[in-house]
């Protein structure tokens, strides 16, 4: 585990601080020290940052790069997103169960999606995330949308008693299985 120091730039705390002029000391994938006229070793990796901002990685809390994130793509890693929320405004990848085309159907106006796309629950979207690396943490919202879509197809009636009871079990199961009601934040530094 080696030291990198970013240098010289206006720190940004997160905290709603004013920002100020510092180093930021990191060990491997640790903040050690923050602050102005740090000491350091040696043999650290220096990254100037003279005229630049070093904040904490942002939050997208409201994402709709649901299977994007599944590429691992670089376009929010380079604007400083660390976390995604997806999952939002009712629609979420999961779950599929037997209505996969509908589903997609549902929701490839949003996610930009393709035909080969099936997570017939949390545990098979959860699964697709940990297959590689990610550059950002990605916290899943259960979508109530997609969740009517693959217990009971496209129909917009009112749904009997009994079909609630279903939505809540399938709902009960997502959120068993590592869906999120609302964001958690994680930070990883």
């Amino acid at each position: 585990m080696g030291f990198t120091v970013f240098a010289g730039g206006t720190l940004f705390d997160g905290t709603g601080a004013a920002p100020s002029p510092g180093d930021v000391l990191i060990e491997g994938s640790r903040i050690v020290a923050t602050g102005k006229g740090l000491e350091f070793p040696p043999d650290a990796a220096m990254v100037d940052c003279r005229g630049l901002a070093v904040a904490p990685g942002f939050i997208d809390l409201h994402s709709h790069s649901d299977l994007q994130v599944l590429e691992n793509r670089r376009e929010k890693t380079l604007q400083g997103v660390t976390t995604e929320v997806v999952g939002n405004c009712g629609f979420s990848p999961y779950p599929c169960r037997g209505n996969a085309v509908d589903v997609r159907e549902f929701s490839n106006g949003i996610f930009r999606g393709g035909d080969e796309w099936k997570f017939d629950g949390v545990a098979d979207y959860m699964q697709a995330l940990g297959q590689t690396p990610r550059l950002v943490s990605v916290q899943s919202l259960v979508g109530h949308g997609s969740l009517r879509v693959a217990l009971f197809g496209p129909r917009q009636d009112a749904l009997s008693a009994g079909e609630m009871d279903a939505l809540d079990g399938e709902l009960t199961d997502a959120l068993s299985g590592g869906a999120n009601v609302c964001a958690r934040v994680e930070c990883a530094v």
